[in-house]
């Protein structure tokens, strides 16, 4: 059994993109269109499922990311409640207040 049916959740190629839905065929990503779309409608103010997640690192982000051509790395620090970004060389946060 692979990881997508142990989560619930269904893997299909469609024209290039990747586009995993849950077992209700809601769409969870979708890379198939021109950008890359996460979850399949707006959040509830009382949500408790479909968040985007990013990774999160306690202090200030030191490292250089590899590059990756058109994108940029982000990670949030849950010791300085900042939000940073790896761009023109170097990390650039913004306070989450």
């Amino acid at each position: 059994m692979g990881h997508s049916e142990r989560m619930g959740v269904k893997n299909k190629e469609i024209e290039g993109g990747l586009t995993v839905t849950d077992e209700a065929g809601n769409a969870l990503l979708d890379s198939t269109t021109d950008g890359l779309v996460v979850g399949s409608a707006a959040l509830a103010l009382n949500a408790t499922q479909g968040f985007l997640f990013i990774p999160s690192c306690a202090g200030t982000p030191t490292g250089v990311p590899v590059a990756k051509s058109g994108r940029v790395p982000i990670v949030f620090d849950t010791t300085g409640l900042k939000l940073w970004a790896y761009t023109g060389g170097a990390w650039k946060g913004v306070v989450v207040a």
